[in-house]
């Protein structure tokens, strides 16, 4: 939820400044909109949705956090940054569910209950910034793999994989083929905590982008390994 957090944070201290109003959106009566210098953000949250109702095309970011939801709509505006479908129903994602989204920044997935992110999911959000698919523990570690192969030649800067394994499955390595794809990247935070991981590969470190500056792995179950000579190299 880190990412879905700083961008409200973000989003309140400019309305603070600026005296940003809230009001009905244009053409959607369910969300309430805020307006930031003539472009819109929707909050939608927790109103018990399954379908989205037509946004103008000035709403450049929607929150339907807390709603019914079992697939990504596909009738909001083209020109989205900001998309957050935390806390829905819905089960997988798959490739054809954000191309419409294609200058999409940020995006958040957590606390539902998906099973599945194809590889090409994100392939045509090449803008992504913050990607939030925490709290699904019926993926697992192993989407790592498929989400950072789309997004190899993104701008992506935050990854937040907290969460994806079950609580008392077993435990698992972190290997170099989940990260690879990372290597050239602008990446500045890397969140794997509580994934019940006891080893990283040798080499996997090495693998990381320069500009990764945070790599969360706090709640796993690490034992001693070759890998810790990396931390210190």
């Amino acid at each position: 939820m880190f990412a879905r957090n700083r961008i409200l944070a973000q989003i309140l201290m400019f309305l603070w400044i600026t005296g940003g109003s809230s009001d009905r959106c244009p053409l959607n009566r369910v969300c309430s909109c805020q307006n930031l210098q003539g472009k819109l953000f929707a909050d939608c949250s927790e109103r018990h949705l399954t379908k989205a109702s037509p946004f103008s095309e000035d709403v450049i970011g929607i929150s339907f956090e807390k709603n019914n939801f079992t697939v990504i709509p596909q009738n909001l505006p083209e020109k989205l940054l900001y998309l957050d479908m935390s806390k829905n129903l819905l089960v997988s994602i798959t490739q054809s569910a954000l191309r419409r989204y294609k200058l999409l920044q940020n995006f958040s997935v957590s606390y539902i209950q998906l099973t599945e992110v194809t590889m090409g999911t994100f392939q045509s959000n090449l803008q992504l910034r913050e990607l939030d698919v925490s709290h699904n523990m019926g993926l697992t570690i192993e989407v790592i793999h498929n989400i950072s192969f789309d997004l190899k030649s993104s701008y992506i800067q935050r990854l937040n994989f907290e969460n994806l394994h079950c609580t008392y499955g077993l435990s698992q390595i972190f290997k170099k083929y989940h990260v690879s794809n990372l290597k050239h990247t602008q990446l500045q935070e890397l969140n794997i905590a509580s994934n019940r991981i006891h080893s990283l590969e040798f080499g996997v470190l090495s693998l990381f982008p320069k500009s990764l500056r945070v790599f969360n792995i706090a709640n796993n179950v690490l034992s001693y390994g070759f890998y810790i000579m990396e931390f210190s190299s």
